[in-house]
């Protein structure tokens, strides 16, 4: 009698550790009820997500431990250096911007050193644009976060974060961005001297654009008896 011949099928099933928990939400505001910092509900957050909400953290200790969460996805997906750097790299699609624009905005100096340290896993390029064209200097200029609590916009010092990316990671105080505005440009619609001042010292052009500065940008400066000194330093 002929012996049946018996058949073995090898199932492969992933460990937790290489199935993906953290699935891109479908919708918007899906877990907007779920504080981020929950563990237990930290799937609901893709790695992107985790990464923009911890460069938009205000808080310097949640945002350390957003950046913590964030790390744990990198190393529970196991991705590869040159996925974080693209991942680090991308742009959001509410403000087009990167999570060092982030960072910047949110005056977080900690990471903001971190993603431009050149030697770490989740380098930045210091000088990444924005969906305009803006680099982390035009975000400066606008951030009220970088500049509260330094006084009057027009005396105040300027920050440690400021002269980390000009002085230690060579950000392009030059840069114009797609309406041909640079940091100076913005600085001054901003009424921001020290910032102008600083900017200038360290290598701002004052003859790009003087003209249109002089016209446009004095007519928003938010302080406007301050004007004839915007016009002055430039």
């Amino acid at each position: 009698m002929e012996s049946l011949q018996s058949t073995t099928i090898d199932l492969h099933v992933q460990s937790s550790s290489q199935i993906s928990t953290y699935p891109k939400l479908e919708s918007p505001g899906e877990y907007g009820m779920w504080p981020l910092i929950n563990y237990d509900r930290s799937e609901a957050k893709s790695t992107q997500e985790l990464l923009f909400e911890a460069a938009s953290e205000k808080d310097p200790d949640m945002a350390r431990q957003k950046w913590e969460l964030f790390k744990r996805a990198v190393e529970n997906e196991s991705l590869s250096k040159n996925k974080v750097m693209q991942m680090i790299g991308t742009l959001d699609e509410d403000k087009q911007w990167a999570a060092l624009h982030y960072a910047v905005d949110s005056n977080n100096e900690e990471l903001c050193r971190r993603l431009t340290f050149k030697l770490d896993k989740y380098q930045c390029d210091v000088n990444i644009l924005g969906g305009n064209g803006e680099n982390v200097l035009h975000v400066v200029s606008q951030s009220k976060y970088i500049w509260q609590g330094t006084g009057d916009v027009t005396t105040a010092k300027v920050p440690d974060l400021v002269r980390l990316l000009v002085e230690e990671r060579h950000a392009d105080v030059n840069h114009a961005d797609d309406e041909g505005r640079t940091p100076l440009h913005m600085a001054a619609m901003r009424g921001r001297l020290p910032y102008m001042d600083y900017l200038i010292a360290n290598g701002a052009k004052v003859d790009v654009g003087i003209k249109q500065i002089q016209r446009k940008y004095t007519a928003f400066c938010p302080v406007p008896c301050q004007s004839d000194e915007c016009r002055t330093t430039l």
